[in-house]
């Protein structure tokens, strides 16, 4: 006669139990304590967040008094539901997400509190070029605690922020795997992350890229007046931040410096002989 456990999901036998001669199969984990209470530990965890039921068959169990339990047969009678793992709501980037910005922190949100990998066992997220799935940065969590306390931490105690090491880089895909056991719930569930390069991916957000360059590209004859101009596939900008960044003219022959342009805080410091056209077309007049 048997015990049987399954999913209540398409009737699936999980694990079989099996009772003749005064004994089971499975005695390592079956047993009966205090001399009333039959004890089924099964082979295997069960599996976040599944519906189960369980059968006896009728002659499975005995009283000492010879009466036999008549046990049950129906999915209705004994069945569960197993706790929920941390679930993501939120992904930030998003699945799929384009022209992310380079300095974006990477987000989970999940449904529940959660709390670092509590094992002694080390678990990884790590971030991947998508480009020949070349490691980018590598986050590790045992313990309780992570390696890079720095840029990893849980805000509002349901959401796990990474601030990478390093920006990204332009126009560049990545993907990032999470490790089944590398973030918990603290209600002691495992969130059971992914591994798959086509689950979390992203793509930066591209640079302004030139189209057209004035003069070409090693062009001969160039006129003396000539302004000096490159024209970009998106709107563009002078350098915005404080720290001052150079555009300069070189004489080829033993690369002596003709003129210098600087660029800060969202100018520049030839405003009479450097403009920007059209929204995209930077232009400059030299001065001599």
């Amino acid at each position: 006669h048997y015990i049987n456990i399954y999913e209540d999901n398409g009737q699936t036998l999980v694990e079989s139990f099996e009772f003749a001669d005064g004994t089971n199969n499975r005695d390592t984990e079956v047993s009966i304590s205090g001399g009333n209470k039959l004890v089924i530990n099964p082979d295997n965890n069960l599996t976040y967040g599944t519906p189960y039921y369980i059968t006896v068959d009728a002659g499975a169990i005995e009283g000492t008094d010879a009466t036999i339990f008549q046990g049950f047969s129906e999915s209705t009678f004994w069945r569960f539901t197993t706790i929920q793992q941390p679930l993501v709501t939120t992904y930030l980037p998003t699945q799929d997400a384009t022209d992310v910005a380079l300095n974006t922190n990477i987000e989970l949100t999940f449904d529940k509190p959660i709390q670092f990998n509590s094992t002694a066992t080390t678990h990884y997220i790590n971030i991947y070029e998508d480009n020949g799935q070349t490691l980018v940065e590598s986050f590790e969590f045992a313990d309780g605690t992570n390696n890079r306390d720095t840029e990893v931490s849980i805000s509002g105690d349901n959401k796990l922020v990474i601030n990478p090491d390093n920006n990204l880089t332009y126009g560049t895909p990545y993907y990032i795997t999470v490790d089944a056991g590398a973030i918990e719930g603290t209600d002691a569930t495992i969130f059971q992350g992914f591994s798959e390069s086509t689950f979390w991916r992203f793509t930066t957000i591209q640079q302004p890229l030139v189209t057209t360059y004035l003069p070409t590209q090693d062009a001969t004859d160039v006129a003396l007046s000539t302004n000096i101009e490159l024209t970009f596939d998106k709107p563009i900008q002078f350098n915005s931040t404080a720290t001052t960044h150079y555009i300069n003219i070189y004489e080829d022959n033993g690369q002596t410096l003709v003129e210098s342009f600087e660029f800060a805080d969202g100018t520049n410091n030839r405003d009479t002989e450097v403009s920007i056209s059209g929204g995209n077309k930077l232009v400059i007049n030299p001065d001599n």
